[in-house]
């Protein structure tokens, strides 16, 4: 395995200092990652029952690329959405750490790996957090977040319910597709 940063586990606070820092170079082209924090017991056996096998030897990653991505697109207000704040992004230790529902979603990213979304209930909206798998590197790695408006109790959130719509595939049409959970 070829290891180009230090996954060393950082503290709470050391982990907000290094998303700071890549909060603040997400307009740099060159792209900056960090370990943010280890894998918890909890989420190792939330991930089980969707046949993920997780070990405590993942870390949770950021850079400042997808950073940019997540603030460019869910940075403004947009219909159903609140606009994330430098704030948001330094509560993503929080929010993975502290879940209130996390899920796989029913569909591999464009990549094809497995994406896990986590939701954190907050007075009027939901965080929605993604990462996907990097199996190799024993990497969960920040893909997006965004905040939604709205009723926050778990509650109002079906089993199958996905904040992730699939991208159809170019080599079936809908009628041919087997999951029917949408």
């Amino acid at each position: 395995m070829n290891n180009r940063f230090d996954r060393t586990i950082p503290t709470i606070q050391e982990a907000v200092r290094r998303i700071r820092f890549l909060f603040a170079k997400r307009n740099e082209t060159e792209q900056e990652r960090a370990v943010i924090a280890g894998v918890n017991e909890r989420l190792i056996q939330d991930l089980k029952k969707y046949n993920l096998e997780i070990t405590s030897n993942y870390i949770h990653s950021i850079d400042n690329q997808h950073i940019l991505h997540s603030f460019r697109k869910h940075g403004r207000a947009r219909k159903g959405e609140n606009p994330l704040t430098e704030e948001d992004f330094e509560k993503i230790p929080d929010y993975i750490q502290n879940y209130d529902r996390v899920y796989k979603s029913p569909n591999k990213n464009h990549h094809g790996l497995d994406v896990i979304i986590y939701e954190r209930f907050l007075p009027g909206g939901t965080i929605i957090y993604l990462e996907e798998v990097r199996n190799r590197r024993e990497s969960l790695t920040f893909v997006t977040m965004r905040k939604v408006k709205g009723d926050n109790s778990a509650a109002s959130f079906g089993e199958t319910d996905s904040p992730v719509r699939p991208k159809p595939s170019l080599s079936s049409s809908p009628s041919e597709s087997k999951d029917t959970s949408f």
